[in-house]
């Protein structure tokens, strides 16, 4: 819980020197996201199956943290650790997608996302925990064809949580994926 509530602060400092304006371009990505601004944990990035495997179990491990962040439109920043999960091969249902979340996804059609977990098999030097996941560049879906094709082809495992319907699930395209940093 500590190191959740670590990581939800870290980001709450790089998200708010990093945020300027309403709607934050795809470029700034790393701004938000990457603390060091560098890419120094590239053999512990997570992608493909990998990734999906982890957001489709996200709470399989206590250590796995997952945020989005977005930008309020008086361009404050909007930081959320809400429960993803990983459908096909690059789409990200979001659960509970609170309003403001969903009001910058709707406005913006974009946001950025850090998913963290550890691996003893990657600690070294600094890293006393073996930190591995991926920072996203995620894109709201909002075709109403391609969310009800979503839905319907993922409508057996979207039932299994309660009260996820049609109408509020937020569906996003993983576009870009990159090391923690």
């Amino acid at each position: 819980m500590k190191i959740r509530m670590l990581l939800l602060a870290m980001m709450a400092v790089i998200v708010l020197t990093g945020c300027k304006t309403g709607v934050l371009k795809e470029q700034e990505i790393d701004v938000v996201t990457s603390a060091s601004g560098a890419y120094h944990m590239e053999s512990g990035m997570y992608t493909g199956e990998k990734l999906m495997a982890l957001l489709k179990n996200p709470i399989g491990d206590i250590s796995t943290f997952f945020a989005i962040a977005t930008v309020n439109e008086d361009g404050s920043p909007n930081i959320a650790s809400i429960m993803p999960h990983g459908l096909g091969e690059d789409v990200i249902l979001l659960m509970d997608a609170g309003t403001a979340t969903r009001d910058n996804l709707g406005r913006d059609k974009v946001a950025r996302a850090i998913l963290r977990t550890t691996d003893p098999a990657f600690k070294k030097g600094y890293d006393l925990y073996g930190n591995v996941g991926s920072r996203m560049l995620l894109k709201l879906i909002d075709d109403p064809e391609e969310r009800n094709r979503l839905y319907k082809e993922n409508e057996e495992e979207i039932s299994k949580f309660r009260g996820m319907t049609i109408e509020n699930c937020v569906f996003l395209k993983i576009v870009d994926v990159y090391p923690l940093g």
